[in-house]
């Protein structure tokens, strides 16, 4: 089964600043298997703490607002590594999700001090 990782960069994101979006620009076919964030250091204390958001969207809509939200999980430690699996994702009956040409998306929104940084890869298998 060959699995399509989509990877989203983000660099000095802190509180008091807007979300920060990366828009990925790729379109993503399969199912949803895993979300994985790295921080570009490890954190030996508890680390920022943030809330994460992943989404598909059609790429030719104008629409600013989250389409189909795949992931969001708020008071997450971003200054560990963080693994969810499909089950983890809060899907009604873990309905697989499945991606159709949509464009995947991610945000970061920084809920207490320190700066996050750090890649969200999203696993898509075929």
């Amino acid at each position: 089964m060959p699995v399509t990782r989509h990877v989203f960069k983000f660099s000095k994101v802190s509180l008091g600043t807007t979300a920060l979006t990366d828009t990925g620009g790729r379109k993503a076919f399969g199912a949803v298997e895993q979300l994985r964030w790295q921080p570009s250091a490890q954190d030996t204390g508890p680390g920022p703490i943030g809330t994460i958001t992943v989404w598909a969207q059609d790429e030719k809509t104008t629409d600013t607002g989250l389409a189909h939200v795949i992931f969001n999980e708020a008071s997450v430690v971003i200054g560990n590594d963080i693994v969810r699996s499909l089950a983890d994702t809060g899907t009604a009956r873990n309905t697989k999700i499945i991606l159709g040409g949509e464009v995947l998306k991610a945000r970061i929104l920084p809920s207490d001090t320190g700066a996050i940084d750090g890649s969200l890869y999203v696993y898509v298998s075929d």
